[in-house]
């Protein structure tokens, strides 16, 4: 599966660290235990015995253990151009390597996409060799009825290269379409074109679906949101370019401080609309932004600790702070950087506005809403 950036907050999530390398750390999803769990049962329900179904986790193992492979392809390829990765996240579709950023040369961008298909391809070739080694077949019928370890792992890794080259995001082949694309259209329109492709052929496999295989019509699902996401991310990103903080901040900002209660914080969200506060705290220099507090960190808070907990003991750290002329695609980067949803806009020392996700992708609906209108020719 591509790389993407990704914001998760180390809280909760839903997974857990399993081990890291190169230092990226591995993750591994709760529903990936469903996974297992379904391998066991369906093979004790058809009657297998206990070593075949010890096989068959064996060998679900081993293909997991081949897409962290492909993962690290793209890892490494990515700290190339000096792109650190926090984590690879394992799902029971896939893997998913969290980037700080991506590349903006599209010759960069095709090389990150590109690695992941090419270990596969290592891969196919190793096991090959294996199978040839230890005279033992290569038949297509391995994959269904399993047949020789080392045949499936060959087409494993033939079947994750082919399916991942598919020109549709968020598959490593719609990042190379839209990197070849970009070397002649630029990255906006190469990843629109990308984009509308992969929907079309989420089309495609929605409908061989409804008639042959199910599980087209869910890799339908996730190809389609997958084009739908890519292309609103560079969108935003896009729209953005040229604007600094001070354009698009709201200045009507209120912050809370670390030593406060989570009670002041209640009466703050009961009578305004501001879901994202600022935590400051003094810290022998003055006073600064220290960390965040927002609604899942105040209900989390009230419901463990109550009304008289302090901010600082709920607060998400790690606080994100910015310049009124620092540019707003720089902001987003370090939003995306630091795992945080919204930044503060601090000037000689005050916190003068604020940035968050949601505000930001209102601001470019409003514009884009406004640019229609003038294209189409209607009166302001």
């Amino acid at each position: 599966m591509s790389p993407a950036p990704r914001a998760r907050s180390e809280r909760g999530g839903w997974s857990w660290t399993i081990g890291s390398l190169f230092g990226v750390r591995i993750r591994i999803h709760a529903t990936f235990t469903l996974l297992l769990a379904w391998i066991v049962a369906s093979n004790t329900m058809s009657g297998e015995g206990t070593a075949a179904t010890i096989r068959a986790v064996v060998m679900t193992l081993s293909l997991f253990a081949i897409v962290v492979m492909h993962e690290f392809g793209h890892v490494l390829a990515a700290r190339r151009y000096g792109i650190v990765t926090r984590d690879i996240m394992l799902l029971p579709i896939g893997g998913v390597a969290s980037m700080e950023r991506l590349p903006d040369d599209p010759r960069q961008e095709f090389v990150v996409a590109i690695a992941g298909p090419a270990v596969n391809v290592a891969l196919a070739l190793g096991f090959a060799a294996l199978a040839f080694a230890l005279d033992r077949p290569l038949a297509a019928a391995g994959v269904l009825e399993h047949a020789d370890w080392v045949g499936q792992l060959f087409w494993a890794n033939v079947v994750l290269a082919v399916f991942n080259l598919i020109p549709a995001f968020p598959m490593d082949g719609g990042r190379v379409l839209r990197a070849l694309l970009a070397l002649r259209m630029g990255t906006d329109r190469a990843t629109a074109t990308a984009a509308r492709l992969g929907q079309g052929l989420a089309l495609l496999f929605g409908f061989l679906g409804l008639f042959s295989n199910p599980m087209l019509v869910f890799v339908a699902l996730f190809v389609w949101t997958g084009a739908a996401g890519e292309a609103s991310a560079v969108h935003l990103r896009a729209s953005l370019a040229g604007l600094r903080a001070r354009d698009v901040m709201a200045t009507s900002v209120i912050v809370v401080d670390a030593d406060d209660t989570l009670a002041s914080a209640v009466e703050l969200v009961a009578h305004g609309f501001q879901s994202e506060f600022p935590v400051v705290a003094n810290d022998g220099l003055g006073r600064r932004v220290v960390g965040w507090l927002g609604l899942r960190e105040l209900i989390a808070g009230l419901s463990s600790d109550g009304h008289g907990q302090r901010i600082a003991a709920v607060m998400r750290e790690g606080a994100t702070s910015v310049g009124p002329d620092d540019a707003l695609t720089g902001v987003l980067e370090q939003m995306q950087r630091t795992e945080g949803r919204a930044a503060a806009v601090v000037d000689r020392g005050e916190v003068v506005g604020l940035l968050t996700l949601e505000h930001l992708g209102e601001f470019v609906a409003i514009e884009d809403a406004i640019g229609m209108r003038a294209r189409l020719g209607a009166a302001p």
